[in-house]
């Protein structure tokens, strides 16, 4: 069933427009940064999962897709972003047939359909979720994939939405209780995160048990 939308909290609010609007160097200084991240991710999800088609939360500049794209030419690339700059570059670099959106992560029940993709993934992309909309989220993201949501975030079971920097508006999330309504089964950590940091630090894998 497709999720319900839920109203965004102030703080959320406050999240959305902070990388909306952020400067242009943003994406641009990331088009090179953390290459050894990213490729490893790329492979990571080649070497351990099946799918065919991949998408990303918060793409940005679109590296972590053009680097997928890179070792899994066949499979099909979507994203969301929400930064209206960093969209448009990502597509000029990003192979013409894939599904990018300009929107935020919140709507994105109304872009892509039930079990349109295999794998679902963020970056550094959750740590800017307030509490009260991880779990609304995780509905969300579970009902768009298929298969698995794959996680590059910072996992801390101990903190859940504790306020981790005031200045761009970051918190911690536990991540088994993003997901505890959610029929699947997660592993955290499993394998070390390769050149982790800037909110990036921990593999949270959930692979969704629909049924089928």
């Amino acid at each position: 069933m497709k999720p319900n939308k839920i109203e965004k909290t102030q703080f959320a609010i406050q999240s959305e427009n902070h990388w909306k609007t952020i400067s242009d160097s943003y994406y641009q200084s990331n088009y090179d940064a953390c290459l050894d991240r990213k490729k490893w991710f790329a492979n990571y999800i080649k070497d351990h999962y099946q799918f065919t088609t991949v998408l990303e939360v918060g793409f940005n500049e679109g590296t972590n897709l053009r680097m997928i794209h890179n070792v899994s030419p066949e499979v099909k690339i979507c994203g969301i972003e929400l930064h209206e700059n960093a969209f448009h570059f990502a597509k000029s670099v990003l192979p013409e047939d894939s599904k990018l959106v300009l929107g935020n992560m919140y709507d994105l029940q109304d872009y892509f359909e039930e079990n349109e993709v295999d794998l679902l993934f963020t970056m550094g992309v959750i740590i800017h979720v307030p509490p009260g909309m991880n779990q609304y989220l995780a509905e969300v993201f579970s009902y768009i994939s298929k298969k698995y949501i794959i996680h590059i975030e910072d996992h801390d079971a101990g903190n859940d939405g504790a306020k981790i920097s005031a200045q761009d508006l970051r918190w911690i999330h536990s991540y088994t209780k993003m997901y505890e309504n959610i029929n699947c089964k997660i592993r955290i950590g499993h394998d070390p995160v390769v050149d982790a940091n800037g909110g990036a630090n921990h593999l949270i894998e959930v692979i969704l048990n629909k049924g089928e």
